[in-house]
């Protein structure tokens, strides 16, 4: 069940998983609104990158996503 989990996670876009780690690493010691303003920060980023394209382009055309290291 792990190795499962963990090769879930492997096949995602690794920018947006670096994002998620540094999120639950430095969150938990901001406040409610900091924390919103820091997540809202690397979404705007994210949103700008091949991977983010690559995903939405296979999510409408129902398809896996090839994503970019």
């Amino acid at each position: 069940m792990v190795q499962a989990y963990g090769e879930t996670l492997a096949a995602k876009p690794p920018e947006a998983l670096a994002a998620i780690r540094r999120a639950v690493t430095l969150g938990g010691g901001m406040s409610f609104d900091n924390g919103l303003a820091y997540e809202r920060e690397h979404i705007i980023h994210l949103a700008g990158t091949d991977n983010f394209r690559e995903g939405l382009a296979a999510f409408t055309e129902k398809r896996a996503a090839v994503w970019k290291d």
